[in-house]
């Protein structure tokens, strides 16, 4: 077999995972050759537009497959915990993973058609609300699982840095949200990622979820990576709007709880990017802006 090559993408985003990082490339195909004869597969071919994980389709005899390989840290391990407390409820099967090697085996979803491919933004509203709901349920007593108030520790941190930002007007709101205590019976583990490409089509038409993270708190935190992504349309506000009243009819949640959960997603997800591009780096604030005239 050809040697086979970390996507460039991959290497370019090593240094978010620190030292291990680069330790892991190093070992990388030693790593793909010990699992690929550890479970009997035969490598078919990568997927595109890979970020930070080695993503394959693979065969073990008859049966396609994927294999999936990344940095061993604490991560990765919360999605393989994830994986084994949804257990196919809703969610992609984990067939078998090595935390280790950092290495999952998963089902293979074909043909995998996103939910973001889908023209109907309301219908697909529905369909990620419910299979969302699928996947909500009480967290284990070990903490295997980061809380949302983790998740939100870079707002924390540049909350209590004093440091000047673009965002200073709307990091109140999110560290509240963020840090805010669940009412007790509705603390849920959830997906921690969920999105419209988390969410493909399977050949017969059903919708199954991958790829998640792993969190727990309020499940209005789910709701914000989904509000935030395929907003290119002629009025983002007025989708965000649509949006929220949709998800409302379908869950728990109300509407003026799911915005208030995006204004406070879309500053989280500014303040990582604050973080990765380091001092001096203005943040987007485009989806910030959006979500919080959405709320008004």
């Amino acid at each position: 077999m050809p040697r086979v090559e970390l996507p460039e993408a991959v290497v370019d985003n090593l240094g978010a995972f620190g030292e291990a990082g680069p330790r892991w490339a190093e070992d990388f195909h030693w790593i793909l050759e010990r699992v690929l004869q550890q479970w009997g597969l035969t490598l078919e071919a990568l997927y595109e537009d890979l970020s930070y994980h080695f993503v394959a389709r693979v065969r073990r005899g008859a049966e396609p497959l994927v294999l999936k390989l990344g940095v061993p840290l604490e991560e990765l391990r919360s999605e393989i915990a994830a994986l084994r407390q949804f257990a196919g409820r809703g969610m992609a099967v984990l067939l078998d993973a090595d935390a280790e090697l950092g290495a999952l085996l998963l089902e293979r979803i074909d043909p995998g058609r996103p939910l973001s491919e889908l023209d109907d933004d309301d219908r697909a509203m529905a369909i990620a609300a419910e299979r969302m709901q699928a996947l909500w349920c009480p967290p284990p007593d070990e903490a295997t699982f980061w809380t949302v108030s983790r998740w939100g520790r870079a707002v924390r941190k540049l909350l209590e840095s004093g440091t000047p930002t673009p965002l200073a007007e709307h990091l109140e709101h999110a560290d509240r949200m963020l840090q805010a205590a669940t009412p007790d019976g509705q603390v849920k583990l959830m997906h921690g990622d969920y999105h419209q490409y988390n969410v493909l089509q399977r050949g017969d038409g059903s919708w199954v979820v991958i790829d998640p993270k792993g969190a727990v708190g309020d499940p209005g935190y789910e709701v914000w990576p989904l509000m935030l992504n395929c907003l290119d349309c002629d009025d983002p506000v007025a989708r965000l709007q649509a949006r929220a009243r949709r998800l409302a009819r379908e869950t728990p949640l109300d509407e003026e709880h799911i915005l208030r959960w995006t204004h406070a997603g879309a500053t989280l997800s500014a303040a990582w990017d604050v973080e990765d591009a380091g001092p001096g780096r203005a943040p987007d604030l485009t989806r910030v802006e959006w979500a919080a005239t959405a709320r008004r």
